[in-house]
């Protein structure tokens, strides 16, 4: 067997198990949330120490402002670490005043915790679990980094044009993440999966980085309108860049989408991948 045909054989088969992980999570999704014991746990601004509104003129806005002691207010960053073992985690946003909305589906006598501390100028969130299917409903109104660790199941984010996330950080031992892009603002991605699938749709306004290392599977791009550069580093397996210009240098594959650099909003992304294949639909 030659080469090509050995790297070819290698792709589908790294897309097949990121496909079929994802969708295993699927299925697990929907299995916990029927059988599973449901919870839901909500934080609002009123329970929090010195929190008020501020109605920004300059952004049309209304902003959570913090009031420190000098009466100096300031506008917090939310940051949601949550933390599963086995299940599903959603995140989601609304336009709610809730700074967040957890439903969970517990089972085998499992529980899932929220804890929150409160600092001068952030709001640290710890979400844990063992085994449920989380669904995290954050707001539209608020700043939020968030930071999801996940032993085995799924990790997904639906984005909303008005969603103001800093940075996104995910590590996923065996499972799925899919990141669903809407026109939002986020900075920084940071995803590590070791065996399993990321998949990425869409695309952002403005400037994004995505950053992200997989051991074995595969990393899906859909739906980015041409607004997507790619620099691609695999051990072993190869590329399916579609109808994207393709240029080596030093050992990297990059791959630019004819819209990237006349547009402001586009998605920088760099993949580091061991066993498996790259696809851009």
């Amino acid at each position: 067997m030659d080469g090509s045909k050995t790297i070819a054989i290698i792709i589908i088969v790294a897309l097949i198990l990121s496909i079929g992980i994802v969708g295993v999570n699927s299925y697990f999704i929907k299995s916990n949330e029927k059988q599973g014991t449901t919870s839901s746990i909500i934080l609002l601004p009123e329970n929090l120490e010195n929190a008020t509104f501020f109605d920004n003129e300059a952004t049309n806005k209304t902003e959570l402002n913090f009031v420190l002691n000098n009466s100096t207010q300031v506008q917090p960053v939310i940051n949601m670490n949550i933390h599963q073992k086995v299940g599903s985690v959603n995140v989601i946003f609304a336009d709610t005043d809730n700074i967040y909305n957890i439903t969970s589906s517990n089972y085998n006598n499992s529980s899932t915790t929220v804890r929150y501390t409160q600092n001068n100028d952030s709001l640290d969130v710890d979400v844990s679990s063992n085994s449920a299917a989380n669904t995290v409903v954050l707001s539209n109104k608020y700043i939020y980094n968030i930071n999801g660790d996940v032993l085995c199941g799924g990790f997904a984010t639906n984005f909303t044009p008005q969603s103001q996330v800093r940075q996104l950080n995910a590590n996923v031992t065996l499972g799925g993440v899919t990141l669903q892009l809407n026109n939002n603002k986020i900075q920084d991605m940071d995803i590590h999966i070791t065996v399993g699938g990321l998949d990425v749709r869409g695309s952002p306004s403005g400037y994004t980085h995505l950053e992200s290392e997989i051991k074995v599977g595969g990393l899906n791009f859909q739906q980015n309108n041409g607004k997507l550069y790619v620099r691609s580093s695999i051990e072993l397996g190869g590329n399916n860049p579609g109808n994207y210009h393709q240029e080596s240098i030093k050992g990297w594959d990059n791959f630019m989408g004819d819209a990237y650099q006349q547009s402001e909003d586009k998605l920088d992304a760099t993949s580091h991948i061991q066993i498996g294949g790259l696809n851009i639909a």
